[in-house]
């Protein structure tokens, strides 16, 4: 019986001991929003594309998704409305990203400046002067950015503008 007594006691002291282990995650994915206006239409592609569901949003590499520049992609479930702003860059980080085309583009590489699709009309960076800005403000949790975005983008010589740009806890994918 002390030999019981002595190894419940022993028991009990080495689990008191031990280091509880804890891991700095989320309990639930955040709720990922992106909006923005076009002409004096707003436009939302809220959901996550980290999930690889078909609306929403993400923080995506190019070509592989193990190496290559990131780019915010956003879009909705039917591809009548999306939008792509590529960071040229393989890091992500609080900081602002702006590309502006500085002369006609029509290579391959022609949507430098990003592209986006409004009620099925294809626009895309590819004329001088067409431009974007996106400032991430803050990364949180380590992998959910929030910030702002504005463009402005072709579809030959008609203009659009992308105002009002806002997203929150869009999933960088590593």
């Amino acid at each position: 019986m002390k030999n019981l007594l002595a190894l419940a006691t022993l028991a009990v002291l080495v689990s008191a001991c031990q280091k509880e282990t804890v891991i700095n995650t989320p309990a639930e994915e955040f709720v990922s929003t992106l909006k923005f206006t076009v002409n004096g239409t707003v436009i939302e592609l809220n959901g996550s594309l980290a999930t690889y569901s078909y609306k929403g949003s993400a923080f995506r590499r190019a070509g592989n998704f193990s190496t290559g520049n990131y780019t915010l992609v956003a879009k909705d479930d039917g591809s009548v409305n999306s939008l792509r702003l590529p960071l040229h860059t393989d890091t992500v980080s609080a900081t602002t990203y702006t590309v502006t085309v500085p002369t006609p583009n029509r290579t391959p590489d022609r949507e430098r400046a990003g592209s986006c699709e409004i009620s099925g009309i294809k626009y895309a960076g590819i004329n001088s002067g067409d431009n974007f800005t996106l400032i991430i403000s803050s990364i949180h949790d380590e992998v959910y950015a929030d910030g702002t975005f504005s463009a402005q983008m072709s579809k030959d010589s008609q203009k659009i503008m992308i105002t009002n740009g806002e997203f929150k806890n869009v999933k960088i994918v590593l």
